[in-house]
């Protein structure tokens, strides 16, 4: 995993390799290992890569890497296939000069193009350059698991993996998204493709934005999940079966490394899932498991489960400490990872630091499971929809509202007539969807899809969570939490095989008998303690009202609010804003959307700031002597790489 930028220019100016090393090395955090440069002056085009090594750790897996003094590529991410691609190409008269997916990558797109990419198991975000064509290709994985944002004015197109690449950008216009700021002032969601800059934009997941030598851009989508769900197993015991096959088979591939791994693991059941599956993968092999768990405040504390899943695994476990408040060098540190206004937690972020400093360079994760399986609360509202739907199934109706009272952090401690008001909401919300014209529980559908018949509420609200809602917030926050310590975080509930698999079977499979990820649970009996299998509420990392609302981060924003930024912004009105920080540090005002609504402009003051000074530090001449000659940074030629 690594990072990867690019610039074109259409305007005749020649791309300048101190500026574009300038570019490439804002992201020498997701690349520590090296970093290069890539220069095709006949065309004023420029690709940038830095690397965290994983496969083949020599210099023959270094990036950008050309064929035939055609293709170009930088790539980010993970072939997991690329050996079983590697030997089909071989097979073809490929020669390989490293054991690297990248040059599998190379070799597949000279063979296939962009058909290619249906070929590929893993998670990537990868530049394509054909010189012949004039075309620029940058796809993302079919969950883009691995990201991309693209910038573009009259002059210049360019991309990079992280938005705060574009702070050190030559001559880029970063005019900020007011609309989008707006929204997220209030915490309203935007579309997924937009950013803090009006002119950068985010790459969806399954698609592949293509440039041409005349700077037009079009956006072409390669993979639909729908058009390739497999057959359903005709019994649970069956789909039971296929799950742990599709689940020991992902872990098995996501376990191929030249360097450590570790994983994450909470105490629920998704991360202690995986541990104890590639406990089975590696078998009789004694190479040692490696845990890592949050310490986290009274009822969000599930270290002694974690504990029970990596003694039962044989695994190490090692306690990464955090605070029960946030204070104001962690909350710039993670405004500046996350490039994000809204509230986020130190975990994940010390984790991967914890991992980074025991030399664990990738990481297996857990994520994805909660969204295909409906582990979330949420999902309560849409299997009501279905139970209301048509005859009210009054047994499914009572299942589901006890289930949503059982999913409460504190159960154990409330009394019976304590715990539903999320019950009583999503049962208003079901029966207005049953009796009220004026209500459409269709919001969980995107008028992109057509949706087989076997998608009811439920399956349609998890196929949109997964592909265009929560989960994506989730990959790029943990993409960019692992990344910024030179982590690799790989998600085997996100092999293709299996997330079709799972859209392929009917929504009882997953929430059915007062419980959530009913297939899941099966799957591990036997396997995962019943303490972490059988539990039903959901925890997350902090409580979030101590956590957040602290009278030390409402300084450290005070301070930001009173800033030369600040003052000149045209977001907003100063003085009223100043009013709302008094009112908040004299507890005149406890409103929770007020202290919301400044830390989220005091998060955009710090990130502007940051920006900035990246723009200024463009203005200064670093004598950057690892330059290479023009001569050094084109395509590089090789002994033949292909048979004649």
């Amino acid at each position: 995993m690594c990072g990867i930028t690019g610039i074109w220019r259409f305007d005749g100016k020649p791309i300048d390799p101190v500026g574009l090393t300038k570019f490439n090395d804002a992201l020498l955090h997701r690349g520590p290992d090296s970093g290069d440069i890539f220069i095709d002056g006949k065309h004023n085009l420029g690709l940038g890569h830095r690397r965290l090594s994983i496969h083949d750790l020599s210099q023959n897996g270094a990036q950008p890497m050309t064929f035939q003094d055609r293709y170009a590529i930088s790539f980010n991410g993970e072939i997991y296939n690329y050996r079983e691609l590697r030997s089909e190409l071989e097979e073809m008269g490929f020669h390989f000069f490293s054991d690297s997916d990248t040059e599998v990558a190379l070799y597949a797109y000279a063979q296939w193009g962009v058909e290619c990419f249906k070929r590929f198991n893993g998670m990537w975000a990868m530049a394509l350059w054909d010189s012949f064509e004039g075309k620029l290709r940058i796809c993302i994985d079919r969950f883009a698991i691995k990201s991309c944002l693209y910038y573009r004015d009259s002059a210049q197109f360019a991309f990079a993996s992280e938005l705060k690449a574009f702070a050190l950008l030559p001559d880029a216009d970063l005019q900020q998204n007011v609309e989008l700021i707006n929204s997220a002032f209030v915490g309203q969601a935007n579309e997924l493709s937009q950013t803090l800059f009006s002119k950068a934009k985010r790459i969806p997941a399954g698609h592949y934005l293509e440039v041409d030598s005349s700077g037009d851009i079009s956006m072409k989508r390669w993979w639909n999940t729908l058009l390739h769900l497999p057959e359903a197993p005709n019994t649970f015991e069956e789909q039971v079966e296929q799950l742990q096959e599709l689940m020991t088979d992902s872990v098995r591939l996501r376990l191929s490394t030249d360097t450590k791994y570790g994983i994450p693991i909470s105490g629920g059941m998704d991360s202690s899932s995986i541990m104890l599956t590639a406990r089975d993968v590696l078998g009789d092999d004694k190479k040692p498991l490696d845990g890592f768990v949050i310490n986290k405040q009274g009822l969000l504390d599930e270290t002694d489960l974690a504990k029970e899943v990596c003694h039962r695994a044989g695994a190490v476990l090692t306690e990464v400490n955090s605070s029960p408040y946030q204070d104001a060098d962690m909350l710039e540190k993670l405004t500046i990872c996350y490039e994000n206004i809204d509230p986020a937690s130190e975990g994940p972020y010390l984790l991967y630091r914890s991992m980074r400093q025991q030399s664990r360079v990738v990481s297996l994760d857990g994520h994805g499971m909660d969204e295909l399986m409906a582990g979330y609360a949420y999902h309560i509202a849409p299997a009501l929809d279905d139970a209301f739907s048509g005859v009210p199934n009054l047994a499914k109706i009572f299942d589901l509202s006890v289930l949503s009272r059982n999913m409460s952090l504190n159960i154990d401690s409330l009394k019976p007539w304590d715990g539903w008001q999320n019950t009583k909401r999503f049962l208003r919300g079901a029966f207005k969807g049953r009796f009220s014209a004026k209500h459409n529980p269709n919001s969980y559908t995107h008028d992109q899809e057509w949706y087989p018949d076997h998608f009811d509420y439920l399956n349609t609200a998890l196929y949109h969570d997964v592909h265009y809602g929560f989960l994506q917030n989730i990959l790029r926050a943990f993409d960019y939490a692992s990344m910024a310590h030179g982590v690799e975080a790989r998600t085997p509930f996100l092999d293709w095989r299996l997330v079709t698999f799972l859209f392929s079977l009917p929504s009882d499979s997953k929430l059915k008998h007062g419980y959530t990820k009913r297939l899941l649970r099966h799957a591990m009996a036997g396997k995962l303690p019943d303490s972490v299998r059988l539990k039903k509420n959901k925890i997350g990392f902090i409580d979030t009202k101590n956590y957040f609302y602290n009278p030390n981060t409402l300084a450290w924003a005070r301070d930001k609010l009173d800033s030369h930024t600040a003052r000149n912004s045209n977001l907003w009105d100063h003085k009223e804003v100043m009013t709302i920080v008094d009112k908040l540090a004299k507890q005149q005002t406890s409103h929770p959307a007020h202290f919301s609504i400044v830390m989220r402009m005091a998060r955009l003051v710090h990130l502007t700031e940051s920006f900035a000074a990246g723009q200024r530090s463009l203005r200064v001449n670093d004598n950057i002597a690892a330059i290479k000659p023009a001569s050094e940074v084109g395509f590089k030629p090789k002994t033949s790489q292909i048979a004649q």
